[in-house]
């Protein structure tokens, strides 16, 4: 005779990005796991790696996982986690370079206790995806995903060449007077080249995408138990939360 199932609880959350409702369920022993192998490893790819395997298990209906912006992603997996193993998320916290407001030496640490309901995706009033490059020319962006980001990263590329292939990766379409061209049609040099082409002003008119685009973010404010200074520090990204 077989054993008995184990219910199932499910849950709800809206995607930043699209306000899309996604049902999930808390990881199992199985999956904790999985996650476990990876931060054993210490490094932030197989930590992802196992974010979006994590995710691909635990929810209950078709997304493209690989296709999610790095703010939706985080934030799906943060509240997977709450479900999961508790809604409290313990950081070890101390001073950037180890200097207090103050400007002098500490290496006083603190363990800082954060309630993951008050982690939240931040958005800027001011973001925006389509951006009027000339009186014909314009460019739509879309979000990049950890894939695009680590493409961006690829090889020796210096700073410069990261945040064109950055852009390149990011461009939806592009469109003129007569016709809209889907980036997915045009070849990746010929989307380098069209972002090369840029003035010094088209080109800061896209970065400000990135910079105001949604991003998980938490600020905490702590009293150092060695030097007694306080300290407010910003904390956003994956990295931070989960390694």
């Amino acid at each position: 005779m077989p054993l008995p199932k184990l219910n199932t609880i499910t849950y709800q959350l809206v995607l930043p990005s699209n306000n899309q409702k996604i049902t999930y369920r808390p990881f199992t022993v199985e999956e904790e796991k999985i996650l476990l192998t990876a931060q054993e490893s210490d490094e932030s790819r197989d930590i992802l790696h196992a974010m979006r395997q994590i995710i691909n298990n635990c929810v209950q209906e078709k997304i493209d996982v690989e296709q999610m912006p790095t703010f939706d992603l985080e934030y799906f997996f943060l509240n997977i986690r709450s479900k999961s193993t508790g809604d409290v998320i313990e950081l070890i916290l101390k001073h950037p370079n180890s200097t207090n407001a103050k400007g002098e030496h500490c290496e006083g640490k603190q363990t800082v206790a954060i309630q993951i309901d008050d982690i939240k995706v931040e958005k800027s009033e001011n973001h925006k995806n389509k951006f009027q490059l000339d009186d014909k020319v314009g460019v739509q962006l879309k979000y990049p995903t950890f894939e695009m980001l680590s493409e961006s990263q690829e090889g020796n590329s210096n700073e410069f060449e990261e945040l064109i292939n950055l852009i390149a990766n990011s461009i939806d379409m592009i469109y003129d007077e007569n016709e809209t061209y889907d980036a997915g049609d045009s070849p990746k040099e010929e989307l380098i080249s069209f972002v090369k082409s840029m003035n010094q002003n088209q080109m800061k008119m896209v970065q400000e995408f990135f910079e105001t685009m949604p991003v998980l973010r938490h600020t905490i404010t702590y009293t150092c138990p060695m030097c007694e200074c306080d300290e407010t520090i910003e904390i956003k990204g994956f990295q931070n939360f989960f390694l």
